[in-house]
C-alpha cells in the first residue's frame, strides 16, 4: 500500500485553482463589434475556434498535472513493508539441553513445538531459537512454516547445558524489530531447575509482549537416570605399553537398584566391558584394567573414552559417555650441586631410577664452578654453598627471578649464613639435642599424598643436630621440630621463583632419615611440585563447556552480545587456533569427545569435551518457580502507556524511514512528469497566443 512520508505538502493542491481561474477569465463571453461582411471567412473562423479551444484545454490540463504532480513528489509517497501489517508474531525458544531427549516427555515437547510452528502465517510470522549457553537462531521473522519446521528438525537436539537468562533478553531484542499489536514469547523445556538459576526474575519483559511456559504435563514424572560422572586414570602413566587401571565413576538417580554394561576404550589398549550392579540413589566407582595392543615404544598422550549400557531405568543417553586424556607423567629437571669428597650424595641416590650411566649423571649434577644453564631447570638442589663460586651467587638469583625452583640443604656455615641473611633469615649458633618432628603440614601438595597412606613413619625420623633459624615473616613451615624449630620452609621471597630452606644436613652424623622409605617419595614429590605437578596420578585434563554453534568460523572469532548483536574481533591465537593457509580459524565442538591441536612448535594441548554433570540430575522447578517465571511478563495485556512513545512506534519510525530510502524512483518519476508537463505547455501556450 502506498504511503505519504510528508502529506503536509498536499496542500499545494490548492494552487490548481489558479489555472483554473486564469481558464475561466480567458474564456469570458466578448461583446459583438459590427463590422463588413465576413461570409467568406466563417468557415475557417469556425474551424479555428474549435481548434484553439482544445489546446486550451490541453495547456489547462498539463498545468494542473505539473502542479499534482509537484505537490505528490515533495509528499514523498513510498509502499509500506509486510512488517507494518503484521497482526502477531512470536519468538519460540526452545530448551538445547540434552535432557530434553528423556524418552518420557521428548515426544509431548517435540509435539509442541511443530504446533506452534504450524500456526505461522503471513500475518502471524516467527522466530525460533534453540538454548544451550547462547542462542542459535534460524535468522530472522519468518511466514514459512516449512522452513521453519526444516531447520527445527534438524537443530533441536543438543548436547549441552542450556542459560535462559540472556535468552529471554535476547527474544525481547527480536520483537522489538517487529512492529505488530501482539507479541509473545514462547519457551518450550522440561521440569529442570537448571536453565533458570541465573534468570533476574526482577527485571521484567517490557509492556505488552506475554510470555508462554511449555513444560511437560504433571502426570508426567520425572525422568529416570543413570549417567557416568567421573573418569579417571589412577596409573601413573610412566612407560609405553605398561597396564592401565581406569576409574570409572557412576550415579544412579532412581528409587530402584540397576545393572548394565561398562565399556572402556583407549587408543592402543584392547577394549574391555564388564558387567556391574549399583545401588539405588548413590555413587559408586568401578575400576577397569586396560592391556595394551602389541609394543606401544612411544610414550604420547592418550585419549580414553568410557560409556555404559543400562539394562532398564535409563531415558537419557547423552551423558552415558564420558571422556578423559591420559598425559604421561613428567618428573621435571632437577639440578643437584655435589657435596665434600668425605659425604654421600643421598639426594642423587634418590633419582637414581632416572640415571643409567655416567654421562646421564652429570646431567643432574650442578658444578658450581662451571658455567651451567639453567633455563629449563625446575629444581635446584644446593647442599654446600661453601662449593659454590661467588661468581655464580648472582647466576642463581637470576634463576629464582624467572621463576625457578631452589631447595637449600642447611649448613651452619659462614656462606650458608650469607645467603640465608640475603632473605631475612637469622642462624643461631645455639647447638640443638636430639629431637623428632612434631608438624606436618598435610594440605601442602608435596605432603598430601602421605594422606592416602601410613605416614606415622614421619614422627619417627631422629634428627641430631639441626640449624635453629628464625621464623621468616613471609614464609610458610611445611615441617616443624618438637622444640618449634622450622624444620622445612617454603618462601616466596625473590621474583617469581621460591627457595625451600632444609634446616639439616643430609648425613648420617645429623638425621636417619634417609633410612626411612618417606625419603625418596618425598624428593620425588618435591620435584613433581617443582614441575606444576600436584601429584603423580593426576589426570592431565581440561574440560571446557560448549554451546551448539558452528564448527569453523574463517578470519574472524564471531561473538554475540545479550542483543544478538554480532562483534567482530582480530584473529588471536588461541587453545582452539589452527592456522592453515595464513588464516586463522577457531574451533567451537558440537558434541561430547577429545579433541587437541597442534601449534607451530610442535608442543600439544589436550582438551575434553564432557556433558554437564548438573544437566543429568532431575531437580525438577515447582509450583512457586513457575510462577516467578510467568511474573517476568506482568502487565502483558496492558497497552502500552502514551506518555512516551511506544516501541511499536519507535519501530515503525525507523521502518518508515527506512521505507523513504527506497522510495527514490517514485519521485522521480513525478518531477520527470512534472517537467514533461512544464515543457509541453510552455510550447502549446505560446502557439495558442495564451
Amino acid at each position: 500500500m502506498i504511503q505519504l512520508a510528508y502529506s503536509i505538502f498536499l496542500g499545494g493542491l490548492t494552487l490548481l485553482t489558479i489555472p483554473i481561474i486564469l481558464h475561466l477569465l480567458k474564456n469570458k463571453p466578448s461583446q459583438p463589434i459590427p463590422f463588413a461582411s465576413l461570409q467568406f471567412l466563417t468557415s475557417s473562423i469556425i474551424k479555428s475556434q474549435k481548434k484553439n479551444r482544445l489546446k486550451k484545454r490541453l495547456v489547462l490540463l498539463l498545468r494542473m498535472l505539473t502542479i499534482t504532480s509537484i505537490c505528490f513528489a515533495f509528499a514523498w509517497p513510498y509502499i509500506g513493508k509486510f512488517s507494518n501489517e503484521v497482526q502477531s508474531a512470536k519468538v519460540i525458544l526452545w530448551d538445547g539441553s540434552y535432557s530434553m531427549q528423556a524418552d518420557n516427555y521428548n515426544q509431548f515437547l517435540y509435539k509442541s513445538a511443530i504446533k506452534n510452528l504450524g500456526a505461522v502465517n503471513y500475518q502471524n510470522p516467527a522466530m525460533i531459537g534453540i538454548v544451550t549457553d547462547n542462542v542459535k537462531w534460524n535468522g530472522s521473522f519468518s511466514s514459512n512454516k516449512l522452513t521453519l519446521q526444516r531447520w527445527f528438525e534438524t537443530n533441536y537436539q543438543g548436547n549441552f547445558t542450556s542459560d535462559f537468562s540472556f535468552a529471554l533478553a535476547q527474544a525481547e531484542a527480536k520483537l522489538k524489530t517487529i512492529n505488530c499489536k501482539n507479541k509473545k514469547i514462547v519457551v518450550i523445556t522440561d521440569h529442570q531447575k537448571i536453565p533458570w538459576e541465573k534468570v533476574n526474575y526482577d527485571k521484567l519483559l517490557e509492556d505488552g509482549i506475554k510470555l508462554e511456559l511449555v513444560t511437560p504435563e504433571d502426570d508426567m514424572i520425572p525422568f529416570k537416570n543413570c549417567y557416568i560422572e567421573g573418569l579417571s586414570c589412577v596409573s601413573a602413566f610412566v612407560k609405553s605399553g605398561q597396564d592401565l587401571v581406569i576409574d570409572v565413576k557412576v550415579a544412579n538417580l532412581n528409587d530402584s537398584n540397576n545393572s548394565g554394561v561398562i565399556t572402556v576404550k583407549a587408543d592402543n589398549y584392547k577394549e574391555v566391558s564388564q558387567r556391574f550392579k549399583i545401588p539405588k540413589k548413590s555413587t559408586h566407582s568401578y575400576q577397569v584394567v586396560l592391556k595394551p595392543l602389541g609394543k606401544n615404544r612411544e610414550l604420547k598422550p592418550l585419549s580414553c573414552s568410557a560409556s555404559i549400557e543400562m539394562y532398564s531405568d535409563d531415558d537419557i543417553g547423552v551423558d552415558n559417555k564420558r571422556y578423559c586424556w591420559i598425559k604421561p607423567v613428567s618428573m621435571g629437571k632437577i639440578k643437584i650441586s655435589e657435596t665434600t669428597s668425605n659425604q654421600f650424595n643421598y639426594i642423587k641416590t634418590a633419582f637414581s631410577p632416572q640415571v643409567n650411566s655416567l654421562k646421564e649423571e652429570k646431567k643432574i649434577i650442578f658444578d658450581g664452578r662451571q658455567k651451567t644453564n639453567l633455563e629449563k631447570v625446575d629444581l635446584l638442589v644446593l647442599q654446600d654453598l661453601r662449593l659454590l663460586h661467588s661468581s655464580y651467587i648472582q647466576q642463581v638469583k637470576k634463576y629464582l627471578k624467572r621463576g625457578g625452583n631452589i631447595a637449600v640443604v642447611g649448613k651452619n656455615d659462614e656462606e650458608t649464613k650469607k645467603f640465608l641473611n640475603f632473605f631475612n633469615i637469622k642462624i643461631s649458633d645455639e647447638i640443638n639435642k636430639t629431637t623428632q618432628l612434631s608438624f606436618i603440614d598435610y594440605d601442602h601438595k608435596i605432603f598430601s599424598p602421605y594422606t592416602k597412606i601410613k605416614s606415622d613413619e614421619w614422627y619417627t625420623i631422629n634428627f641430631f643436630n639441626h640449624l635453629k633459624v628464625s621464623h621468616p615473616k613471609n614464609g610458610k613451615i611445611l615441617a616443624e621440630f618438637l622444640d618449634g624449630d622450622p624444620a622445612i620452609i617454603e618462601l616466596d621471597y625473590y621474583g617469581k621463583g621460591k627457595i625451600f630452606l632444609i634446616t639439616f644436613e643430609l648425613n648420617r652424623e645429623t638425621t636417619d632419615w634417609m633410612t626411612k622409605t618417606v625419603f625418596l617419595p618425598f624428593w620425588r614429590e618435591f620435584l613433581s611440585y617443582a614441575h606444576d605437578l600436584i601429584k603423580v596420578n593426576k589426570v592431565a585434563q581440561n574440560e571446557i563447556d560448549c554451546s551448539n554453534v558452528p564448527v569453523l568460523v574463517s578470519n574472524n572469532v564471531k561473538i554475540f552480545n545479550s542483543k544478538n548483536e554480532e562483534q567482530k574481533l582480530a584473529p588471536v591465537k588461541n587453545i582452539f587456533g589452527e592456522v592453515k593457509n595464513n588464516k586463522q580459524y577457531q574451533f567451537i565442538p558440537q558434541v561430547s569427545n577429545c579433541y587437541y591441536h597442534k601449534d607451530n612448535n610442535e608442543t600439544f594441548d589436550y582438551f575434553v569435551v564432557n556433558p554437564s554433570i548438573k544437566e543429568s540430575k532431575n531437580a525438577i522447578i515447582n509450583k512457586t518457580l513457575v510462577k516467578k517465571i510467568k511474573g517476568i511478563a506482568r502487565n502483558a495485556d496492558m497497552p502500552v502507556k502514551n506518555s512516551r512513545e511506544s516501541t511499536q512506534e519507535l519501530v515503525a519510525k525507523r521502518e518508515k524511514n527506512s521505507d523513504k530510502h527506497n522510495s527514490y524512483p517514485i519521485w522521480r518519476i513525478l518531477l520527470i512528469i512534472a517537467l514533461a508537463a512544464m515543457v509541453l505547455e510552455i510550447l502549446i501556450a505560446n502557439r495558442t497566443a495564451l
